[in-house]
Formats: C-alpha cells, sequence, structure tokens
C-alpha cells in the first residue's frame, strides 16, 4: 500500500525500531485492512515493543474491527498502555465514567510523550464526545482544554486538530445549528486531508452526509459517493458499512421505508460482522416496521433487542417497543413498556430521547381519544424535532392528523381548504423538502380532511395519486395506510 498518514504520522514520535516495523509492515500490506491484519498478528505472534503492541491495537480499534481488538486481547497481555481499548469494545452504557478516567490516566502515565498521549486521549475522548451515555464529558474538560492549546499553538500536534472542529461539530448539532456544525465538519475534512488522514475523512464525509441530508439529499448522496470511494481504496469495511446506514437514514427520512430497512439490514450486518452490539441497530430497523404500521414485526426486533441488551436503561429499545404494542391494540403493555424508559430518558438530559417519550405519549392519548392530551405531547415532540432535526416529519404527521379529528365540520367551514396550521405547515413543508413518502401520507390527510368535508370526490382523487405512488415507487406500505384509514373508499373505489 501507499504510505498512508493515519499510520506514518506518529514517525517522528516513536523510536527507531517501532518506525521501522510499521514501515516495513505497511509497505507489505495490500491496504488500510490488511495492515491492521498484519500488524495483530505480528503483536499477537513475536514480543514487540510496547508502541508496536498500542499501534496493532489503535488501528484495528480505528477501523472499528472489534473482533481483531478481541483477538488481541485473548492471545496477548493487556498492557496499561491499551487498557482502554478493552474498555472501548464494550456496548458504550457497560463501564462506568470512573474505570474509564482510571485507565486513561494510567495510559497517558505510560506513554513516552506527550505526543503519543495526546494520541491516546484523543482517541478515547472521540468515544466520548459521541455517547450520550456519560454527561461527566462535559465537565471533565480540563485535559481536553490543555491538549487544545497544545494542537492550536504547536505544530508538531496539528495533526490532531481536526479532532477539535469534530468535536465541536457534535456540539453544533447538539445545539440544533446544523450551519455551524457543517462549516466544523468542513474545517475537520480539510485538516484531515492535509495529513493524510484518510480514514478520518471517509469517516467526516459520512457523518456530513447525514447532517446534510435534512437540507439538501442529493448532495448528501454525493458526498456519500466519495465517503465510498476512500473506504473501498482503504479496504475500509466499517467505512462502507456506514455508507449503507446513512443511506438507510436518508430513505427513512425521505419516507422510503422499506429501502430504509435493506440499507439498515446491510449495516447492521456488517457490523456484527466486525464484533459490534447491533441492539440499538436493531431498533431502528423496528423503528421503520413501526413507521409503516407494521407491529408484529417491529415487536418481534424490539423483543430480541430488550433480551440481548447489556444496558441496565435501554431507553430507546422500550420506546420502538412501545410503538410496536401501541399498533398492535395492546394499550396496557405500550405503557408499562414506555414507563421502563420514561425515568431513565429523563435522568439522562438527551433531548431527543425526551423527545421521543413525548411522541408516543401523544401516540397513547390519541388512541385513547383524549386529543388534547395528544396535541399537547406531539407539540411538546415537536419543539424538540426542530431544535434536534430527525423527526419533524412525523410530529407534523401526527399533530396534523389530530387537527383533523379535533376540526369543526361545520356547514360554514365546508369550502376550507385545510384542517388549521398543523396541516398547512405539513403540506407546506413537503412541497419545499424532497420527502415523497412524507407527501403522500401528507396526501392521505388531506383526503380524509376532504372527505369528513363531505368532498367525496375530491377525496377519491387524492387517494389514487397516493395509490399510484405505492405501485411506483416501491413504497408499497402507502397502500396499507390508505386501507387502514379509507376502508370504505378503498371498497367503493374498486
Amino acid at each position: 500500500m501507499k504510505p498512508l498518514g493515519t499510520i506514518t504520522a506518529c514517525f517522528p514520535h516513536v523510536d527507531p525500531d517501532t518506525k521501522s516495523t510499521l514501515e516495513s509492515i505497511m509497505h507489505e500490506a495490500k491496504d488500510y485492512n490488511d495492515f491492521a491484519d498484519r500488524l495483530s498478528e505480528r503483536a499477537i505472534k513475536d514480543s514487540v515493543l510496547p508502541l508496536v503492541n498500542y499501534f496493532a491495537y489503535f488501528h484495528a480499534y480505528n477501523q472499528n474491527r472489534y473482533n481483531l481488538v478481541r483477538k488481541i486481547i485473548e492471545e496477548d497481555t493487556v498492557s496499561e498502555l491499551v487498557r482502554p481499548f478493552a474498555l472501548m469494545i464494550q456496548p458504550q452504557d457497560s463501564t462506568d465514567w470512573v474505570e474509564f478516567q482510571k485507565a486513561i490516566i494510567s495510559a497517558i502515565k505510560a506513554a513516552p510523550n506527550d505526543w503519543i498521549g495526546c494520541h491516546i486521549y484523543l482517541t478515547w475522548r472521540g468515544l466520548m464526545e459521541s455517547a450520550s451515555y456519560y454527561p461527566e464529558k462535559d465537565t471533565d474538560l480540563k485535559p481536553l482544554r490543555i491538549l487544545e492549546s497544545k494542537i492550536e499553538n504547536d505544530e508538531m500536534f496539528s495533526y490532531f486538530s481536526h479532532h477539535l472542529h469534530l468535536y465541536n461539530a457534535w456540539k453544533m448539532m447538539a445545539e440544533g445549528n446544523t450551519e455551524s456544525a457543517t462549516k466544523s465538519y468542513n474545517r475537520a475534512i480539510t485538516l484531515a486531508k492535509k495529513h493524510d488522514d484518510l480514514e478520518s475523512v471517509a469517516i467526516l464525509l459520512t457523518d456530513k452526509a447525514n447532517i446534510i441530508k435534512w437540507s439538501n439529499f442529493q448532495e448528501a448522496l454525493s458526498i456519500l459517493k466519495i465517503s465510498r470511494e476512500i473506504s473501498e481504496q482503504l479496504g475500509y469495511t466499517y467505512g462502507l458499512a456506514l455508507n449503507e446506514r446513512i443511506l438507510g437514514l436518508i430513505a427513512q427520512a425521505r419516507g422510503e421505508y422499506e429501502k430504509a430497512i435493506e440499507y439498515l439490514t446491510e449495516f447492521a450486518t456488517s457490523a456484527e460482522s466486525l464484533g459490534h452490539d447491533i441492539v440499538f441497530h436493531k431498533c431502528v430497523i423496528g423503528r421503520n416496521y413501526n413507521l409503516m404500521n407494521d407491529g408484529r414485526k417491529a415487536l418481534e426486533l424490539t423483543t430480541e433487542a430488550l433480551e440481548e441488551t447489556s444496558s441496565p436503561s435501554p431507553c430507546f429499545p422500550y420506546i420502538q417497543n412501545a410503538w410496536a404494542l401501541l399498533i398492535l391494540d395492546r394499550l396496557e403493555e405500550a405503557m408499562i413498556s414506555l414507563d421502563k424508559a420514561r425515568e431513565p430518558a429523563m435522568k439522562s438530559g438527551v433531548e431527543w430521547l425526551l423527545g421521543q417519550i413525548y411522541f408516543l405519549e401523544g401516540l397513547i392519548h390519541h388512541k385513547q381519544d383524549d386529543l388534547a392530551s395528544a396535541k399537547y405531547a406531539l407539540e411538546q415532540a415537536h419543539s424538540i424535532s426542530e431544535r434536534q432535526i430527525g423527526f419533524s416529519n412525523l410530529t407534523l404527521l401526527k399533530l396534523a392528523d389530530v387537527e383533523i379529528e379535533t376540526y369543526s365540520y361545520k356547514e360554514e367551514n365546508a369550502d376550507n381548504d385545510v384542517s388549521g396550521p398543523w396541516l398547512k405547515q405539513l403540506l407546506d413543508h413537503v412541497q419545499q423538502k424532497d420527502v415523497p413518502g412524507i407527501a403522500a401520507q401528507a396526501i392521505l390527510l388531506k383526503a380524509k380532511f376532504r372527505f369528513k368535508q363531505g368532498h367525496t370526490m375530491e377525496a377519491k382523487k387524492l387517494l389514487q395519486r397516493v395509490l399510484r405512488t405505492s405501485d411506483t415507487s416501491g413504497m408499497h406500505y402507502l397502500r396499507n395506510m390508505a386501507e387502514l384509514m379509507f376502508p370504505d373508499l378503498m371498497i367503493s373505489g374498486r
């Protein structure tokens, strides 16, 4: 393989023998994936220098090859230098903050110089910054601030600069500031490319595509194409898997739920083959079945996830489980499952989880015909979705539905074009966005409103538009939704 900055950046900061070993293996390897295999085999078979051992762990972990990290752990002694990696491949909330702190402090003390110490710390910090399970990260900032100063003021540490912009991008996204997040991603990509850290470039591009999708699906697809090419060049299996995941999330956002399930299943299969826990991803797939009103399949996946999880507070699985039970008219069980998610979600302070709780509460109230409470809960969910970006499609659909249910169908209102502000906002939203599945669901709601007003012929025409979309686009779930919403119209239309 050609020299790769992800590997060679350390050369000025390691001993000559470590450099020579890494360099010779890099020249022998076919690609970055093969390099990790060869380096780990060397670490397992031979008595290697501590830094060679460290980089064997790092490059396996860096490619998200958790099974390879476990193989090294099983075959070799876990030194203080690599102890954090043994913890980092565990399910994210199965190790407490104190244990992580002890491991990372010991590893940094064992590092031969500040550059390696920075390499260790930022590898660990990247996981912490991306996880919602460790609120302590927001108060334990002193080491990061010290390193920020080094990175910004000392050219020797500039290799790490893209990390700082990535963390800022995550912070901006958490605050709902997509524009600033995109700028931080652009800066991070530029810096990673400057240092030939192509693995990081591939991931950063994938991350950027994930946030760009809300404003421009086509641009997101173009970015993913570039990321895929880099991952193929590196032999980076997880990078290719992430490409499938984001394609799935794009399809989900567009309302193309069957397509989303295909992509997300591909991702879960690849991630599992690399040794990842896929409990959360099963629930993401389950969510798409819930979105299609297929409660049976969603319940199967979420039940599996709850049986397999090692998390003491699996909020997201319980939320999706509650939704599936609700679709199946098992209301009491749905409420019990949601109750199990509510307290830990509130304690976590993770806003998108709170939004999901409010959303499900709204659905439950709707099922109970308590429309005032349903509207309030869904409005709370919608206010969060507007900040977080991610499920405003759903909250708008459900709010419009509740609005149609509560509309006063008096003779003087018979010619009103919409039921109120929520249906209008939904219809405006789908006109502005490239969301064909959501648009079709919005048309179904418009048809429901027209039918309730007594405009049967117009309702039939709108319904036929949706059925044609279902038949020509592969979104077959739309026909099932139409049959549930308009059993009488579907019969009269045959």
